[in-house]
């Protein structure tokens, strides 16, 4: 997928990924990290493997409503996902690694780049869904379910905004930005911050 190969990239060109630093002086977290991994790439396979099973095959109907709106949900995801990953590489590549992106997706979403590849699985579900002549074929909803939970709670966003904190966390302009814009799903983006350190409380 797009995440795949934008941190195969980014792998390649930084020669390392500073979130598993510590898991690695670890061996039983470090061996935890793969094998997690390896059951989200057989989760996230889900909705295409009971789609490719033979006896939903033989029974699959012509294009429908669902496949036409699982197709244009995926798409939207993907555009999202590669549009929020190109801004960031653009951002680094001007402005170094040393300051936080707040513009273009970034401004309506803490992280968008999420946002898409959570999107892209839901729609392969709603997809392959129009072959579903069982309930328990629903379970593919696992997919992008876990997917998100690794995203929000274990691998993605709580590791960066960990190593955010730390980088940042001094700065109003980032506080600011992380208690007015939108973790996942974009929003509107944060008011203008006019220096004042109050300015970024939240009415929450």
């Amino acid at each position: 997928t797009c995440l795949g190969a934008f941190l195969f990239a980014r792998i390649t060109k930084d020669g390392r990924d500073e979130r598993f630093d510590s898991l690695k002086a670890n061996p039983a977290k470090w061996l935890a990290v793969w094998t997690l991994q390896a059951l989200w790439v057989f989760i996230i396979l889900l909705p295409v493997l009971v789609c490719n099973d033979q006896t939903v095959a033989a029974a699959m109907p012509g294009i429908g409503l669902r496949d036409g709106v699982g197709w244009a949900l995926w798409l939207l995801g993907f555009a999202v996902e590669v549009a929020a990953d190109a801004q960031k590489r653009a951002f680094r590549a001007t402005a170094g690694r040393g300051k936080f992106i707040k513009s273009g997706l970034w401004a309506y979403s803490r992280h968008p780049n999420y946002f898409g590849e959570i999107l892209l699985w839901s729609a392969m579900v709603i997809t392959c869904s129009s072959n579903f002549t069982q309930a328990q074929q629903w379970l593919t909803l696992l997919s992008p379910a876990f997917t998100a939970f690794l995203l929000l709670y274990v691998s993605g966003v709580p590791m960066l905004e960990e190593a955010g904190e730390k980088k940042w966390g001094h700065l109003p302009e980032y506080q600011h930005y992380m208690r007015q814009t939108s973790c996942i799903i974009p929003w509107k983006p944060a008011p203008p911050f006019d220096g004042d350190p109050a300015a970024g409380q939240s009415n929450d």
